[in-house]
């Protein structure tokens, strides 16, 4: 059984107006009436609940109140949804096509929280791709720790437990690379982020590309499809 995970911002979809820390920010005042200001490049490539911790730390919070947390956060999401546009990046759907057909398992291993991640995945019409996943409201200390949790995911749904060298995660950041190679499995990256194909190989990615849609041939091959 093989099984290809995907990170969600900058690998599978893009917005226009550029990632937004609004959720966070909001939540924090909603439940512990604090105003902080999310530092993008200290946090990119994080999760969504190291995020929330990294903040409440810094002001001195530690009774997280997380669960308490996470609703608000998806509350702000929403509100703010009719205003944000979300795309498909190229060669995504092209390639979680050919995936299913070749009868590969699709999942997603991303920061956000497990309810945001599958808004937008409907947003741009590709949910149906993904019934499995590790997510950013799940418990844990490190980003490596949600592939772990992905193929618990993939054990309880499909009743087979896959090889990790069979697991492949797809990405557009370091962080997602280290997360690959401390969990195990197979790393991709893609430069559709602020990487480029050079830097995520320097991470230690064992493939790069440009984009789904040219670098597809590659990414299957790879896959030994």
């Amino acid at each position: 059984m093989k099984v290809a995970f995907f990170d969600v911002d900058r690998t599978l979809i893009t917005s226009p107006k550029g990632p937004s820390m609004a959720r966070f920010e909001d939540a924090i005042q909603a439940v512990h009436k604090i105003r902080v200001k999310i530092n993008l490049a200290e946090v990119d490539g994080s999760t969504d609940g190291l995020i929330m911790r990294m903040y409440l730390e810094k002001n001195g919070i530690r009774n997280y109140k997380l669960k308490e947390c996470f609703e608000a956060m998806l509350a702000s999401f929403k509100r703010t949804l009719p205003d944000r546009e979300y795309v498909l990046l190229p060669g995504v759907r092209e390639l979680l096509e050919e995936l299913r057909q070749r009868g590969i398992a699709i999942g997603l291993v991303t920061g956000n929280m497990e309810r945001i991640a599958r808004i937008k995945m409907e947003k741009v019409g590709i949910g149906e791709f993904f019934s499995i996943g590790g997510f950013g409201d799940a418990q844990h200390d490190s980003r490596h720790e949600l592939v772990g949790i992905a193929i618990k995911d993939v054990s309880l749904k499909f009743r087979v437990t896959p090889k990790k060298e069979n697991v492949f995660l797809f990405g557009d950041t370091a962080r997602d690379i280290e997360a690959a190679r401390k969990a195990g499995v197979r790393c991709v990256g893609t430069a559709t982020g602020i990487f480029t194909v050079k830097s995520l190989m320097e991470s230690g990615a064992h493939l790069a590309v440009e984009n789904f849609s040219t670098g597809k041939g590659d990414v299957l091959k790879f896959m030994g499809l």
